[in-house]
């Protein structure tokens, strides 16, 4: 199993923080063989592992289409297998709550129609499953006529041809 540098920095410093916890419980409440816990342990007091984490992604700086595809996926995994999947991601159990929240206001306007959203996320299941999430959930509104974004787009397009080149 692989982990995310910020997570393994996360469970050195519980044992270095004076938190109170023995390796034992900290082990029993990570899922982590005591031995892997002591391994990074030593790697800190070697300098081998740092305690800021800094090399993985922060949650927080996850963009909106990271958070979807992880919430997506984590409709797929199994109870037993949850906590992994949240250390390998190097989230906490209450990150999908908070970013389904988040989530759950965007507006999505898209001028390409849904059977061709495989090549936005250049995989045809992915997009299945977020355009059904979005449909379930969500209101779908068409528009007939002119886009007026399209027809502004190419006024100013027609405008910088008529341009003189310097």
């Amino acid at each position: 199993m692989r982990y995310s540098e910020g997570f393994k920095a996360s469970i050195v410093k519980k044992t270095q923080g004076g938190s109170g916890q023995s390796l034992y419980r900290i082990a029993r409440g990570t899922e982590i063989n005591k031995s892997t816990i002591k391994n990074r342990i030593a790697q800190y007091k070697n300098g081998r592992l740092g305690l800021d984490g800094n090399d993985s992604i922060s949650p927080s700086e996850r963009s909106p289409g990271e958070k979807l595809a992880l919430l997506l996926e984590s409709r797929t995994i199994t109870e037993d297998v949850n906590g992994e999947w949240h250390r390998m991601h190097g989230l906490h159990s209450e990150h999908l709550p908070l970013w389904e929240q988040e989530l759950a206001s965007i507006v999505l306007t898209r001028n390409l129609e849904f059977s061709k959203w495989g090549t936005i996320f250049t995989d045809d299941q992915m997009a299945a499953a977020i355009i059904g999430r979005l449909a379930h959930h969500g209101h779908i509104v068409l528009f007939e006529g002119e886009s007026y974004r399209m027809k502004h787009a190419l006024i100013r397009q027609r405008e910088e041809e008529k341009l003189p080149t310097s």
